[in-house]
């Protein structure tokens, strides 16, 4: 993802090393990759099924994201 493509889809990809794949863990539960772009569930749905997009960083809820463990009992 570039500056050009803010809004779009996050895909998965074979790896290049480029700093569009790199993403990073904030400490305001933002992830966010090597351009600066945050990931963004879109539109502010927080309905099954709704995209997470690349987008610049807003501030809003729809931001931030937290690791929970999984347990498959």
């Amino acid at each position: 993802m570039s500056a050009a493509n803010f809004g779009g889809a996050v895909i998965t990809c074979s790896p290049n090393e480029g700093s569009h794949q790199k993403w990073y863990f904030d400490d305001d539960f933002t992830i966010r990759n090597g351009t600066g772009m945050v990931l963004n569930v879109e539109g502010n749905n927080f309905q099954q099924g709704t995209r997470i997009v690349g987008f610049r960083k807003q501030g809003g809820q729809n931001e931030k994201f937290r690791i929970e463990p999984f347990n498959n009992n």
